[in-house]
């Protein structure tokens, strides 16, 4: 028996952020001087931001038993609600950078891309040594360690009558990749499948018993202390014996890959099953590859047919590409005589630093006696750049499948922004779940300021080219400087979640000179189209208009029902697994256009407002596998058609998405019928499990 999801319409969604395109291959860039040859002015805007959602500027924390409760940021000398300069300066250069065409500044060139191995992609175990010359890999045996807490039943058989059992705190007082000297047991089967041999006894000295050298394997400890968890073993990684190095060279950037994956699982704003409290995952390991330590072992897993390393069987493995091949032209500038235009306005501090030429104040509330009101916010996610369809296109067409950042012709979609959400407390956590539920660690309540809020600030420039002048007016107002004007900024914390929308507008400005001195004012503020933007049609205004979104729910991918199913069934990771491929269907491609070209106006435009991934994402709606299924009947000895999509944890039984709806597995050790159409033979059900064989 096996099952398949049913369609609802109802669950589509639109993903928070969207992206601005970009001209990777190309940044105009000038000489400081080049970038100011007309008359220069130096003055400065007296500047109003108005909150169009509920504000959150997080402060001061306390404990909740875990949860974290923060306060809004104030001013300590009058004690007034405030918005750092910094966070203003952050977004109104992101966008100045966006419409000029000018670098990324921000981006972490050296930066790698990961994912999570699929079953297909199973890694074997090796050891990573260092010798003279460098690193080199050497393939390796892994033998089980029980760990045994709880009086685990299963250990209660007979081949784990003589194996050595340790518990969780006696493993603590050992190293990851520590050497230590071991005797084999028996060989662990379940349900006639072979495990792996377990570790009869093991100790740091050689002696009469324990006579076989390795390495010892300690992995993921998902749990909190007090908390049961369902790993079992631990593994001692021996080195096959005659064995000489894999013929693979191993790079620097193979090193600092693993070294990404060991902080981003010990990351539990990354990693949502380490929790506060648990041991620290792969202890050890960024420390063992930073050393230059001749004899230094590294305990991990590499994949079959490339050699990518990893730290877990199916675990995290990084991308050969990294950001600086996705920027290319793009690239943060670097020279005083190489600047782009955000560059030189708002400087820059790469190989020669340049300083700002504007200068941004707190924003601050006119309310000091203003208490907001706390709120419990729902849980926001970690960018999933992993998930690829939201992130990247091949030769800029959004329909054609990605499996890799590696494959030829990937480019990331471009700037990211987010979509305003004027949802109604769209940011809550569910009111009906119990408090302990609603309040936990990976969420937190804030105080926060209230829609219709005005805050006031400063922006100063300094000896600035005309041009600079008219671009920067633009900047703040986002071309239009009506108070209740749709388009907004998104400022501080919660932005996927419908907070931070605000609008900004200068209400006057002071221009200085020199000869003679004297300032002068005018509140009649004049802002016109320095960047020649088409209002019409363009991208990024598009994506900052409140008016996108409205009556549609912007949303993070999300589970249905989430109470019913396993664990692992409902959690969130479960969506970008299964609809990896979410290319629309051919009747949907024209309405899944990025910003149609043939909108000929703004309404039209507004009513194209779902991005590729959202239109991708809503024909795919997150239905959960263990709700909505209908079940499917097998007939013994009747063929089914279907298409080969993965490998089990060992790699040796083929996983079938079978064309009605269920699945199926055959064995296949060597991969032959990977991503391949197939047709398979029902034979029944044997030791409750369903038999299949490939025809």
């Amino acid at each position: 028996m096996g099952y398949k999801n049913t369609e609802d319409s109802k669950y589509k969604f639109i993903n928070p952020y969207n992206f601005v395109s970009v001209n990777w291959n190309k940044t105009n860039r000038k000489t400081i001087e080049d970038h100011l040859q007309q008359d220069r002015i130096s003055g400065f805007f007296d500047c109003e931001l108005k909150t169009v959602t509920p504000l959150a500027i997080p402060y001061e924390r306390t404990d909740e038993n875990g949860h974290g409760v923060y306060s809004f940021l104030r001013n300590p000398k009058d004690n007034m609600p405030m918005i750092p300069g910094s966070s203003l300066r952050g977004c109104i250069r992101t966008v100045y950078e966006t419409v000029s065409d000018s670098c990324l500044v921000t981006a972490d060139v050296g930066g790698q891309f990961t994912k999570r191995a699929s079953m297909g992609e199973a890694g074997k175990p090796g050891l990573l040594i260092r010798e003279k010359n460098g690193w080199k890999l050497y393939e390796a045996e892994r033998f089980l360690i029980i760990i045994d807490d709880k009086g685990y039943r299963e250990f209660r058989r007979p081949e784990f009558s003589a194996a050595k059992r340790i518990t969780r705190k006696e493993l603590e007082t050992y190293e990851y990749g520590q050497k230590v000297y071991f005797c084999r047991g028996n060989m662990y089967k379940k349900n006639n499948y072979e495990i792996g041999t377990v570790v009869k006894s093991f100790s740091r000295d050689k002696n009469v018993e324990n006579k076989e050298e390795g390495y010892l394997y300690i992995g993921e400890v998902p749990l909190a202390k007090d908390i049961k968890t369902n790993k079992h073993f631990e593994s001692i990684f021996k080195r096959k014996e005659g064995d000489t190095a894999l013929n693979v060279e191993i790079t620097k950037k193979d090193i600092e890959g693993l070294k990404t994956i060991a902080r981003m699982y010990n990351d539990s704003g990354i990693n949502r099953n380490k929790m506060e409290g648990a041991r620290e995952w792969y202890k050890g390991v960024e420390e063992k590859l930073s050393r230059d330590e001749e004899g230094t072992v590294v305990p991990l897993w590499f994949k079959r047919d490339d050699y990518t390393l990893s730290l877990a069987s199916i675990g995290r493995i990084v991308y050969k590409k990294t950001m600086d091949d996705f920027v290319d032209k793009k690239r943060p500038c670097k020279k005083r005589n190489s600047l782009c235009k955000a560059c030189a306005l708002f400087g820059m501090s790469k190989d020669e630093s340049i300083g700002s030429r504007v200068r941004i104040t707190d924003a601050k509330m006119q309310d000091p006696g203003y208490k907001g009101e706390e709120v419990t916010l729902k849980e926001l996610g970690s960018p999933r750049t992993s998930y690829i369809p939201f992130y990247a296109t091949i030769n800029g067409n959004p329909y054609t499948f990605i499996s890799s950042y590696d494959e030829k012709g990937v480019r990331l979609r471009g700037r990211k922004f987010y979509w305003h959400n004027t949802q109604e407390r769209a940011y809550e956590a569910e009111r009906s779940l119990p408090e302990k539920e609603r309040k936990t660690e990976r969420n937190a309540t804030m105080e926060l300021v209230e829609k219709n809020k005005i805050f006031k600030f400063k922006v100063y420039f300094d000896e600035i080219s005309r041009t600079q002048y008219e671009e920067l007016k633009w900047a703040l107002t986002l071309g239009d400087n009506r108070i209740d004007s749709n388009l907004c900024y998104k400022i501080g914390h919660g932005k996927p979640i419908g907070l931070g929308s605000a609008k900004i507008v200068i209400v006057k400005e002071s221009i200085r000179s020199l000869n003679p001195y004297e300032i002068k004012k005018n509140d009649e503020i004049q802002v016109g189209n320095p960047f020649g933007i088409d209002k019409d049609k363009d991208e990024l205004l598009t994506i900052l208009d409140v008016r996108s979104t409205e009556g549609k729910l912007v949303s993070y991918p999300f589970i249905v029902n989430k109470g019913e199913g396993k664990e692992n069934d409902t959690a969130s990771h479960k969506w970008f697994s299964d609809n990896w491929d979410i290319r629309p269907r051919k009747e949907k491609l024209e309405q899944g256009l990025l910003f149609p070209d043939k909108a000929k106006d703004k309404d039209n435009l507004l009513n194209a407002k779902i991005f590729i991934s959202d239109v991708q994402a809503n024909d795919r709606r997150e239905i959960l596998k263990s709700q909505n299924r209908e079940k499917t009947e097998y007939n013994k000895g009747e063929i089914y058609e279907g298409e080969v999509i993965g490998y089990n944890n060992s790699g040796k039984f083929a996983q079938v998405r079978l064309s009605g709806g269920g699945r199926a597995s055959f064995y296949d050790d060597k991969h032959e019928w990977d991503r391949c159409k197939v047709r398979v033979k029902y034979l029944g059900k044997k030791d409750n499990y369903d038999k299949w064989e490939r025809v």
